[in-house]
């Protein structure tokens, strides 16, 4: 005989039916040679006052859900959670179109105040950001005004790094040949300062500072009778 499964609370209807059908089936098995059906009998077992037949669903069963009053209660507070759901999406997506265009009308507005590029004469010209609003001016004047800045820069800090260097002895055979001197005290790179016969040299262009202690001339090569100095801060 064939196992039956026990039901167990909160069994659906389905559920129910198949469990009637296995006993009915076992019963018709072991004792009655008449085989019945669930569908023949005439009075099914009800489900809140509802009998029990065919493809039921939670609603024609009148099961209720949890948390709610019955499943039209629960079909309608997620009807209405879904509809609010939508109109704050909706709400959402117009208020950020609203903000977008705002945004872009002010931009439009900035921009409609800088004199049109084609109708710029002379020097090409580019629009600026001030404290006083956007403004026009040249590439030659940003340019000039780079190199003032740079040069400035490079003033002030040559004049803090004069009251620091000191003339560094150079290590190095000066046959001709020769371009590696080595700075005995050692030095911080980027402070030296390289002289060959009295002209100042340019780094990365005639000497390089291969490491703190370490000149590498690029083209010339010293002779017995050329002065090199090195001025630099001291290690």
């Amino acid at each position: 005989m064939a196992t039956i499964p026990l039901l167990q609370t909160g069994a659906t209807a389905g559920q129910i039916i198949d469990t009637i059908n296995a006993l009915i089936a076992a019963h018709n098995e072991g004792q009655n040679p008449v085989s019945v059906s669930y569908e023949d009998l005439t009075h099914k077992p009800k489900l809140n006052g509802v009998e029990i037949s065919g493809d039921m669903t939670t609603q024609s069963a009148r099961i209720k859900i949890a948390e709610t009053e019955d499943y039209t209660v629960f079909v309608a507070t997620n009807a209405t959670k879904a509809y609010a759901d939508e109109a704050k999406n909706d709400a959402i997506a117009a208020a950020r179109e609203s903000v977008q265009a705002d945004l872009d009308n002010k931009l439009n507005k900035d921009l409609g105040n800088i004199e049109r590029v084609d109708s710029f004469n002379g020097d090409a010209m580019i629009p600026i950001v001030t404290g006083g609003g956007i403004r026009k001016t040249s590439l030659v004047n940003v340019a000039s005004y780079t190199k003032i800045q740079n040069e400035t820069a490079m003033s002030a800090l040559d004049t803090a790094l004069s009251k620091e260097r000191k003339t560094l002895t150079l290590e190095g055979e000066k046959d001709g040949s020769n371009k590696v001197f080595t700075v005995k005290e050692g030095y911080k790179p980027g402070t030296g300062l390289l002289y060959y016969n009295g002209i100042l040299q340019t780094p990365d262009k005639d000497y390089e500072e291969t490491d703190s202690r370490t000149i590498t001339l690029i083209f010339l090569a010293p002779e017995e009778e050329d002065d090199i100095m090195f001025r630099a801060v001291p290690a």
